[in-house]
């Protein structure tokens, strides 16, 4: 069966111990059971489930094997990935170094990327959204 993308863009905040309660949109899509992770090259902490998380180091142990840069995405993905599990209320923990990495303070934007979601500060995502505007080509 082909999986739910996930889209849309939720404004949300991070309580004083970390919590992030996930918009009722992705919840089910994403699974009790999903993987946070330091998006390689990015200010942002990605979410994916467990499927897709298993699918993205499968693609990054294929990439490591011909490439260096792949073997250190590969260590940087791994080594900052942490399972968690949504509570009765939809929250998850994203780890203190997570949220460090990706300048996420109280307010925080909850982005579908497709297969992954995306926790973005509001001044990392309008940069983003400003550069890819400025940018000439289209893929649509």
């Amino acid at each position: 069966m082909a999986m739910d993308f996930l889209v849309g863009t939720h404004e949300r905040s991070v309580d004083d111990k970390g919590r992030l309660s996930l918009p009722v949109a992705f919840r089910e899509k994403l699974g009790l059971t999903c993987f946070v992770s330091q998006l390689p090259g990015s200010k942002c902490v990605g979410i994916w489930t467990v499927d897709e998380f298993h699918s993205t180091i499968k693609r990054l142990r294929s990439f490591a094997e011909s490439e260096e840069e792949g073997q250190n995405q590969l260590r940087q993905f791994a080594a900052s990935a942490h399972e968690v599990k949504q509570d009765r209320s939809g929250r998850i923990m994203i780890p203190p170094q997570q949220r460090e990495a990706a300048e996420l303070g109280k307010e925080v934007l909850v982005c579908g990327a497709a297969t992954r979601v995306e926790i973005w500060s509001q001044r990392n995502w309008e940069q983003i959204v400003s550069s890819s505007e400025q940018s000439k080509e289209t893929w649509l």
